[in-house]
């Protein structure tokens, strides 16, 4: 974080810039290995991955195709598609002009997406960064996959600053969204505090990444607010799509809060000390990734890339959240809402009931690490509850969203 925004940030400039690890592959797609973004406006470690003899959408091992993840966390059963929601996309810095559409478009046909496409962007600078891009093109992409009817509002922040970032999430919250996806993050700070108020807006679910260099804490995903989303590695079963097993990611950010106090939420549900993440996790192993297309590139490379990471977590989540809002608003319900943090105190208290609906509503998984900590049965620092289950239409961590009363 750039130390005229936050001078007290000096501890930070032990974050180095690493060069981007890529392959080329036979099917033409790429490895890009570092998607969770900083907010001192470089890349956090590179994660390694090695995917020389991987093809889209057709192994168990990834990149997995739209249909594969939408199959495996339950979308495909459900009756929504986040129609009439808006995901706002908090970015930095100004994509190149009509690029990100344009990509987006080439996502949607390789993918066969014909949904009617609703997408703005509004950007408050002029300085572009193609890394940033990246993360764009990966949101956007993945958004739109799995809400596909939901409205896609990217809002570029000018730069990387805490500052810039706060007034892309005003922007968003002023400005139509009903969800908001920060795949971003920079290391917890003593006055951290001063921001939470830019969370607490009544009809708005935030959601963020936490990091993808294992065990630790990060703003804003450390906030008490906000879902906090971490990373797992995802196999499927080949003839159905369906989870044949699913560990927690090495990357995966997660820890305890140096500075939040320990939500009610989660110290009913048995945490002790402060603000634990994550609280949800999805895939999020690049080995087991996505695929995405740039137009622009990073370092000459261009087209189709693998990727992974917390951001992309991040995002599938925001997009299944898109479409539980859009089937409560469908029964006359309201929209779930991360103020007074409400859709967490529902999360722990509801829908991750241990004495009633856990085994229904998650796949608890137990095993990996992030290097501090381990993934164990019930809630831990490296996948928090579990990945969403949804065993059927009306079964599962969708449904449980969509039953809660108003």
């Amino acid at each position: 974080m750039p130390k005229k925004s936050h001078k007290h940030h000096k501890h930070h400039k032990h974050h180095k810039h690493h060069k981007h690890h890529k392959h080329q592959k036979t099917d033409g797609s790429h490895v890009c290995d570092i998607h969770y973004k900083l907010l001192t406006g470089t890349d956090g470690k590179p994660i390694l991955a090695d995917n020389n003899n991987l093809k889209a959408g057709t192994t168990t091992t990834g990149p997995y195709s739209p249909f594969q993840i939408r199959t495996a966390y339950g979308l495909t059963t459900a009756t929504g598609t986040g129609a009439g929601e808006t995901i706002a996309i908090i970015a930095a810095y100004k994509s190149p002009s009509g690029k990100l559409l344009s990509d987006l478009n080439t996502f949607r046909t390789r993918f066969g997406i014909t949904t009617v496409l609703n997408f703005t962007i509004y950007s408050f600078g002029t300085a572009a960064n193609n890394s940033w891009y990246m993360e764009e093109c990966l949101d956007t992409q993945w958004a739109h996959a799995m809400a596909p009817n939901a409205k896609i509002l990217v809002v570029e922040a000018a730069d990387a600053s805490v500052n810039s970032i706060l007034k892309a999430i005003n922007y968003a919250t002023t400005n139509g969204a009903t969800i908001v996806s920060m795949s971003l993050g920079t290391k917890e700070y003593s006055t951290e505090s001063k921001t939470f108020s830019y969370f607490a807006k009544p009809g708005i679910i935030f959601t963020a990444s936490t990091g993808d260099n294992g065990a630790g804490t990060a703003w804003p995903s450390i906030v008490s607010s906000i879902m906090a989303i971490g990373g797992t590695t995802l196999t499927l079963n080949t003839a159905d799509n369906t989870i044949s097993s699913e560990t927690g990611w090495t990357g995966s950010g997660g820890g305890i809060s140096t500075y939040v106090s320990l939500p009610t939420y989660q110290s009913s549900y048995g945490l002790t000390g402060k603000r634990q993440v994550p609280d949800v996790s999805l895939n999020a192993n690049p080995s087991t990734g996505y695929l995405i297309y740039n137009s622009v590139g990073l370092n000459g490379t261009t087209g189709w890339f693998i990727t992974g990471g917390t951001s992309a977590s991040n995002v599938l989540f925001a997009g299944i959240m898109a479409v539980i809002n859009q089937m409560r608003v469908n029964l006359g319900k309201s929209r779930l809402s991360s103020a007074n943090n409400s859709i967490l105190t529902q999360l722990y208290g509801i829908v991750a009931n241990k004495s009633q609906d856990y085994t229904i509503d998650f796949n608890d998984i137990t095993a990996g690490s992030n290097g501090a900590y381990s993934a164990i049965g019930g809630y831990d620092n490296v996948t928090g509850l579990g990945t969403p289950k949804n065993t059927t239409s009306s079964m599962g961590f969708i449904n449980a969203f969509v039953n809660l009363v108003n």
